[in-house]
């Protein structure tokens, strides 16, 4: 019996990538996407064309996905889907390191300010 893959679940850059957005709070995960999405459009040359038209190409039937469920997560990553392989894992590799930021940022930043 073969094994049902999800799109990200091929990569494993990017299936952990995924795993580590999914742990995240929602309101985290939104600014996470929403920065995202501008930066995709700025840095990967995506125009806003070619991202509506994968967002309304790419309407799930019933949103179940786990990240159908924040749209801001789930516009930022119907993008990604519609890059080619290797402008995924460059976009990835940015996102990942914005996620850590903004984490160290929110959880530490603080506690330095207070020092």
């Amino acid at each position: 019996m073969a094994e049902y893959l999800r799109w990200y679940d091929k990569d494993p850059v990017i299936k952990e990538f995924m795993s580590a957005l999914e742990r995240l709070d929602q309101e985290t995960v939104s600014l996470l996407a929403q920065d995202f999405i501008q930066t995709m459009m700025e840095d990967e040359k995506i125009s806003a064309d070619s991202a509506l038209q994968s967002l309304i190409k790419n309407v799930p039937p019933g949103y179940n996905r786990w990240y159908d469920q924040n749209y801001d997560l789930h516009s930022c990553l119907e993008v990604l889907k519609s890059l080619d392989p290797e402008h995924q894992k460059a976009v990835i590799e940015k996102f990942r390191e914005a996620m850590y930021q903004l984490i160290a940022t929110m959880y530490y930043g603080e506690e330095e300010d207070d020092k």
